[in-house]
C-alpha cells in the first residue's frame, strides 16, 4: 500500500479551496502512480490511496483500518548537536503513535 496524506489547513475548508486539493490530488494520485509502476514491474501487488486530514493520525488510522502489519517511511537525518529538533518530525510522530511497527529509511 501506497498512501499519501494532504495535509488540509486549519480555517480553509476544502470546498472554498477546491480547485487548490484537487491540484494537490492530481499530483500525489500521479507520483504514486509512477511509484506502484516500479513496484509492480518487481511482481509484488501494490495498491495506491490518497487521504485528507492531518498527516500522523491519518497514516496510523488508515494502517489500523488496513491491519497493516508494518509501515515504512522516510525520516529526516537528525543533527546530534541538535537531536531534539528531530522529535517534531512526521516520522517521529508515527512512530510513537502507530500499534504496528514502523521501519524508517533516511
Amino acid at each position: 500500500m501506497l498512501l499519501h496524506v494532504i495535509e488540509t489547513i486549519a480555517g480553509l475548508s476544502m470546498d472554498e479551496e477546491k480547485a487548490f486539493y484537487t491540484r494537490l490530488q492530481k499530483a500525489a494520485e500521479k507520483h504514486l502512480a509512477k511509484l506502484a509502476g516500479k513496484v509492480k514491474s518487481r511482481k509484488v501487488p501494490c495498491y495506491v490511496d490518497v487521504l485528507f486530514g492531518h498527516r500522523a493520525p491519518e497514516v496510523v488510522r488508515y494502517a489500523n483500518k488496513i491491519g497493516a502489519d508494518l509501515i515504512v517511511l522516510t525520516a529526516p537525518r537528525l543533527d546530534p548537536d541538535k537531536p531534539a529538533v528531530g522529535w517534531g518530525s512526521l516520522s517521529y510522530k508515527i512512530s510513537i503513535l502507530s500499534a504496528c511497527p514502523v521501519l524508517l529509511v533516511k
